[in-house]
């Protein structure tokens, strides 16, 4: 069985997960602003513990080096990625000597310690079973340890996953990668400078994105709450902070200390806010509406999948006209946006130059989530 990530990494001697490092300040910056979004104070951190499960190339792990934790394990399975860390780590980390660096596949990891912190971005979405592979990783915090990890699903990544059928229909699937980078690139540029704050290089989210084979499945918010939260963590915090909750604190006992199922719910009540980064929020909807636009984008997924194994588009593009319809009485944009791409497709196979699609071309979802747990003692 093909492994998710690794095995693409490793064959084609990628880690196309790069940022830009040229303000070096505005990256820690960065990184720091998504630490307190989750509850993670830089004094909560030094001296502290840390694993972190697929660093990629490293330029996350200066920011997490610069809290000068007391002892900072790196794991991941991918060469090419894991020296990178380490030449970065050189040039940058406070403590060098605190950081180790261990090349094992994920689930082949095993050690005895637990930590205060346990960082995995980006790596149990696209599991084959990320419900395990959650349980795996967050079992190695500590009591009362934070677990951070991102999820995410079909809707908050339809964006992306529509220009996976655009990418299809312009460049065939069957041609080497770097050809299709090279082709893909000039299609895409446009889409990802709408994107403010986007660090990544085009090439390396064509590479990750487009090109990837996905092999697993998604892993949604309302996923892991209920896989992790039946193995002793409680939910903690959110990026985007898409939940409030008003319960008394001196309610927040026994039963009632649980605020998953307030999250999951708030999740679902924002489905079309996840899917379309463009309404900040504005768009108001129901929680049903936003089960049944989950339902119809996992279908697309499987669909997806399915076709991107030769099984042909016409169910892809038809449920995919299903979600605009869907979801167009609450966000006519985001419909648009997947007219738009539908088009692209058509033009495409019809061999004729690509539309301008200016809505498409600034649709993107707010693809992974960031989730903090705690793991009660």
């Amino acid at each position: 069985m093909r492994k998710p990530f690794v095995d693409y990494y490793r064959a084609n001697a990628i880690s196309p997960v790069s940022q830009d490092l040229s303000d070096i300040a505005l990256h820690l910056e960065r990184r720091e602003s998504l630490y307190l979004a989750l509850g993670i104070l830089p004094a909560l951190v030094a001296g502290r513990s840390v694993v972190e499960f697929g660093p990629g190339s490293g330029h996350n792990a200066i920011y997490t080096s610069s809290l000068r934790p007391r002892r900072y394990v790196l794991v991941d399975g991918n060469p090419v990625g894991l020296t990178s860390t380490g030449e970065l780590l050189d040039r940058h980390a406070p403590q060098r000597d605190a950081c180790t660096l261990v090349e094992s596949l994920f689930e082949a990891f095993e050690t005895e310690e637990r930590f205060d912190l346990v960082l995995c971005e980006g790596a149990i979405a696209g599991q084959v079973d990320p419900a395990r592979f959650a349980r795996k990783i967050g079992g190695f915090a500590a009591d009362g340890g934070v677990f951070v990890m991102t999820s995410q699903d079909a809707a908050s990544s339809l964006g992306e996953l529509l220009r996976r059928v655009v990418a299809a229909h312009v460049v065939p699937r069957t041609l080497p990668v770097r050809e299709q980078v090279e082709r893909l690139v000039p299609v895409f540029a446009t889409h990802t400078a709408t994107l403010e704050g986007m660090t990544r290089p085009v090439e390396d989210w064509v590479l990750d994105n487009i090109i990837q084979p996905y092999v697993g499945n998604m892993f949604s918010v309302v996923e892991a709450i209920e896989a992790l939260g039946g193995d002793g963590f409680e939910v903690y915090n959110a990026s985007p902070r898409f939940f409030t909750v008003w319960r008394w604190y001196k309610r927040q006992v026994g039963t009632g200390r649980d605020i998953g199922p307030a999250v999951s719910a708030a999740y679902c009540a924002n489905i079309v806010n996840i899917m379309d980064h463009r309404l900040d929020g504005t768009a108001i909807h129901s929680a049903e509406l936003g089960k049944r636009v989950l339902l119809l984008a996992d279908r697309f997924y499987a669909l997806l999948r399915s076709a991107e194994s030769g099984t042909g588009y016409a169910p892809v593009l038809e449920t995919l006209r299903e979600v605009a319809e869907t979801v167009r009485p609450v966000s006519a944009l985001t419909a648009t946006s997947v007219d738009e791409a539908l088009a692209m497709c058509e033009a495409a196979g019809a061999q004729r130059p690509l539309p301008e699609a200016p809505a498409f071309r600034g649709f993107f979802g707010h693809g992974q989530q960031y989730l903090s747990f705690v793991r009660r003692a």
